[in-house]
């Protein structure tokens, strides 16, 4: 078999959902570092694209969902939420599902991808307070320095933080990966 074009289908919910007045999160959307669209509003959606694979050859894929909304120009008009520890609504998009071919990849029963986002610069460690919140909760291991910068990376399908990117990676033939995932 050679290459062809089979539907992806992502499905998106967002956090603020019952919050119709304000602007739709803006995400960018690559597979195999090829642009499906770009800075695109999503709301509780699915999104379908064609993407090109040939399920008979061994090869890595990678869908990547960028974050592109900035924080500074939401934080103030997001509704005042107690129960937040930052004191709003949550503000993002889940990635609730993803569809290759038909198939049906369950994200609700396990998280398939990382959620990684640049959070400062290595001399704000002590100072940031993302990770003084990380650091309270235990998971400080969940940040790692890489060329100056605290990046943070976690197991998870919420986008919501500035710059963040999600990475699903998956490879073919598509059955076999499913079978071995499932096996682990």
């Amino acid at each position: 078999m050679s290459k062809e074009l089979v539907p992806l289908k992502i499905h998106f919910l967002s956090a603020s959902n019952d919050y119709k007045s304000l602007p739709l999160p803006k995400c960018t959307i690559k597979f195999n570092d090829v642009v499906l669209a770009e800075d695109i509003g999503i709301d509780s959606t699915v999104k379908e694209y064609q993407i090109s694979i040939d399920d008979d050859i061994e090869n890595e894929h990678k869908l990547e969902i960028f974050y592109n909304t900035k924080n500074v120009d939401i934080f103030d008009i997001l509704p005042e939420d107690s129960n937040n520890p930052n004191g709003k609504i949550e503000y993002g998009v889940f990635i609730n599902n993803i569809e290759l071919n038909e198939i049906l990849l369950d994200t609700r029963s396990v998280i398939l991808g990382n959620i990684s986002a640049i959070i400062c610069e290595k001399s704000e460690y002590d100072t940031d307070g993302f990770i003084h919140y990380l650091k309270e909760n235990n998971s400080a291991d969940q940040i790692r320095i890489e060329d100056d910068k605290c990046i943070w990376e976690t197991s998870s399908n919420y986008l919501n933080l500035e710059n963040s990117k999600y990475t699903f990676t998956f490879r073919t033939p598509v059955y076999l990966w499913l079978l071995e995932s499932l096996l682990q």
